[in-house]
């Protein structure tokens, strides 16, 4: 009988494997999709650090959002508190900022390089931006997923309308400036980390400084060669602040009893689960 028992789990425990790995392929497949081709962004941080609610808990959330007064004691139209420290850019950056607020820490560095343009576009510099997430544990396979989603979210809302690109261009044809916008999520629970990030990404623009370059033309030919001044005064901003655009979420929660509609911005992770759906501008 013992080994009859073997026998019978051993061969439970293959079945319930082979299903398993057959059932993760698929639903990667899907999240793949999913993720992608979804224009909606509400999870976008890796499902260990987001909360299960029960039902009680989202009917309390709506609740306090029907009668403008949050579980954090906001007003629906209330932003939280955050500080945004830009004092000295990291090495081998030409712009950095640090964000912080109560449960959420959010790192922006801007690089640039010169590149030769694109044969379509010989007069426009390019804008690249990249996301990480630096949490430790968790599915490795979700956190890669968030990482995509985040930042197509980044690209549609951002690239086209943060800098206009013929400022980056320096001989036109030949060479343009290339910025690499890098954010790295070092603690998040607190929602909204779009809004957050799109705050980081202004305080480091309005901090980077290019420096200046001279286009030199030799004697009959185009200016190709590039002298490039040292002198970190005379180094300039490439953008000002009334250029630089931010993103501001607003979610839409359908309240009991009667599903009345209401607005709030600035989501907590538990109120981004509760809502029906989330408009960014």
């Amino acid at each position: 009988r013992h080994i009859y028992s073997l026998l019978v789990t051993t061969y439970c425990t293959m079945s319930t494997t082979t299903t398993t790995t057959t059932k993760t392929a698929e639903e990667t497949q899907q999240e793949q999709k999913e993720l992608l081709l979804s224009s909606r962004t509400v999870n976008t941080i890796p499902t260990r650090i987001i909360p299960s609610l029960s039902v009680a808990e989202q009917y309390y959330i709506l609740e306090g959002c029907r009668d403008n007064s949050r579980l954090d004691g906001r007003s629906r139209t209330s932003l939280r508190p955050f500080d945004l420290i830009t004092s000295e850019p990291l090495v081998l950056s030409h712009g950095s900022s640090r964000i912080v607020t109560k449960n959420t820490e959010l790192l922006c560095s801007i690089k640039a390089e010169l590149v030769h343009p694109s044969i379509e576009c010989p007069n426009k510099g390019i804008v690249e931006l990249h996301v990480d997430i630096g949490l430790d544990g968790g599915d490795f396979r979700k956190r890669r997923l968030a990482e995509h989603q985040l930042q197509a979210s980044l690209n549609f809302l951002l690239k086209d309308n943060l800098i206009d690109l013929k400022k980056l261009c320096v001989v036109a044809g030949h060479f343009v400036w290339r910025l690499h916008c890098d954010f790295i999520i070092l603690s998040y629970e607190g929602g909204s980390v779009i809004d957050i990030a799109s705050r980081a990404l202004r305080g480091a623009l309005l901090q980077t400084k290019l420096p200046d370059i001279t286009p030199v033309a030799n004697k009959g030919q185009a200016a190709t060669d590039l002298a490039v001044d040292g002198d970190f005064k005379k180094a300039y901003n490439i953008m000002n602040e009334e250029d630089c655009p931010i993103i501001i979420s607003v979610a839409v929660c359908k309240c009991p009893p009667k599903c009345t509609p209401v607005l709030i911005v600035d989501t907590t992770l538990e109120e981004e689960l509760c809502a029906s759906c989330i408009v960014r501008l």
